[in-house]
């Protein structure tokens, strides 16, 4: 069953959309940290955003319960 150009292209919109929406949620995210530490170095507000990335629940699932990309642990 083939995908017609019509569907292949809004998935193609959709997808792209998702992309750009996540990069405006990161940079959004960066531009919080520097407003709520703005004493803090460039370097302690990379660490802050990447315990942020690595702490925060995937679709509410934390990180540490997944075994396998989109598994989740019994």
């Amino acid at each position: 069953m083939s995908v017609d150009m019509t569907e292949s292209g809004r998935m193609t919109r959709n997808l792209q959309m998702t992309f750009t929406l996540h990069e405006a949620g990161l940079l959004m995210m960066k531009q919080n940290l520097l407003r709520r530490h703005p004493d803090a170095t460039e370097a302690e507000r990379a660490e802050m955003f990447r315990a942020w990335l690595q702490d925060t629940p995937l679709l509410g699932v934390p990180f540490d319960q997944l075994d396998k990309p989109g598994q989740i642990s019994g």
